[in-house]
């Protein structure tokens, strides 16, 4: 679920991967990039670079 939620931030936000990780409830960084990983099949930055929707907003 946490994971859903993360999804749209990468690719709509200039948010850096860890906060969008403490947004949706991971404490733990590592933790966030392992499970995003396993999930989705690409690393947080990766996700994000293929999935970006144009240029990113800066918050």
């Amino acid at each position: 679920m946490r994971i859903s939620n993360a999804r749209a931030k990468p690719r709509d936000t200039g948010l850096a991967i860890d906060q969008i990780g403490w947004e949706v409830g991971y404490t733990d960084p590592s933790a966030f990039h392992k499970v995003v990983n396993r999930i989705v099949g690409l690393s947080p930055s990766d996700y994000r670079r293929r999935f970006a929707s144009g240029e990113r907003p800066t918050t």
